[in-house]
């Protein structure tokens, strides 16, 4: 099949472009399955609607599946709603084509799936959490996707869920290929190629829903594995920068330790960043990190006072956002 997968459009230029990591994961599963698959980033164009209409109709798909990550910027001071455009996205596609097949999916989607599915009927199939197995599933199983689980479908006019799926053992997926989309346009800003190197949180904040998205276990790829990665960008699209895209990187602390030493002993000459937990934020950690070629990195304790970082449950004390603010401003060698 002929499989068009759209990444979710933000409505407005945004301070730089993110390369769609999760649908080169989807990509790559689906080409390994012998579909022809091609990614389009409304983000990345002069005229977003206009480009996707000549799309569809060039590339003529089968399936087009759409990627809906944010419903909104989540920022109470001038909110943003990314939601109205992906719906603008889906009209666009069901009148270009009403017999085209429309899978959405993505934490937003996951979020809100039945919801969502039952406010826009131009969705045919919903993918709950992650979909490197059940989207490829899902395609060998079109007229009975009851038989396969982690899916929303109708049934004579009725949204069905056929139940939770195990997520994937990440060790398992395939290094995702990035040649499904140009990737010229996401090589000039530090943190728009992301590389992930696990999924999975084990930490409690209440307010962040990565535990229930990508699980409350870390499933961590192999540190080889991440470092072929990082080597197959370099040799074959020449990048010199990428973002660490984990919900944090240092956790386990022993598996970021072995990506920088490989990283090193590779030879690998790029810059990086990354979002780290501070508490396993240490200077000899800090400085293998800069030696491995970390410039920019970010923390999100979130709170100062006692009071504030157990309300977040942070597992976090005064003391460690202290002793971590002064190591940054004390020690010039890790500026």
């Amino acid at each position: 099949m002929k499989i068009l997968l759209v990444q979710a459009y933000l409505g407005r230029r945004e301070a730089f472009p993110v390369y769609p990591l999760g649908l080169a994961y989807i990509s790559t599963a689906l080409y390994g399955k012998g579909h022809e698959v091609q990614i389009f980033d409304p983000n990345i164009t002069t005229n977003p609607y206009d480009d996707l209409r000549e799309y569809v109709s060039s590339f003529n798909p089968d399936i087009v599946g759409i990627s809906l990550r944010n419903i909104d910027n989540q920022y109470r001071i001038a909110p943003f709603y990314y939601y109205t455009y992906f719906q603008r996205v889906l009209e666009i596609i069901k009148k270009k084509d009403p017999g085209i097949k429309v899978v959405v999916g993505g934490a937003g989607f996951s979020m809100f799936a039945e919801k969502i599915m039952q406010r826009n009927l131009s969705i045919d199939f919903g993918l709950y959490l992650e979909g490197e197995e059940s989207f490829p599933e899902l395609l060998e199983n079109l007229n009975k996707p009851d038989s396969v689980s982690g899916i929303y479908f109708r049934r004579k006019g009725e949204v069905l869920f056929t139940g939770y799926r195990p997520l994937p053992d990440f060790r398992k997926l395939s290094i995702p290929q990035r040649d499904f989309i140009d990737i010229s346009p996401y090589l000039d800003h530090l943190e728009s190629l992301g590389i992930q190197t696990k999924r999975g949180c084990p930490l409690k904040c209440t307010y962040c829903n990565y535990p229930q998205l990508s699980g409350n276990k870390v499933r961590i790829r192999e540190v080889k594995s991440v470092c072929d990665e990082i080597e197959y960008l370099i040799k074959q699209f020449g990048i010199k920068q990428f973002m660490f895209s984990d919900g944090v990187f240092n956790m386990p602390l022993n598996h970021a330790k072995e990506i920088c030493e490989e990283i090193i002993k590779r030879n690998l000459k790029v810059k990086w960043s990354a979002w780290m937990e501070i508490k396993h934020a240490k200077k000899d950690f800090l400085l293998l990190a800069m030696k491995a070629g970390c410039i920019s990195l970010t923390f999100s304790p979130d709170g100062v006072s006692q009071n504030a970082l157990d309300g977040l449950q942070k597992e976090l004390r005064e003391k460690d956002v202290k002793d971590s603010l002064n190591l940054f401003i004390s020690d010039k060698n890790i500026r």
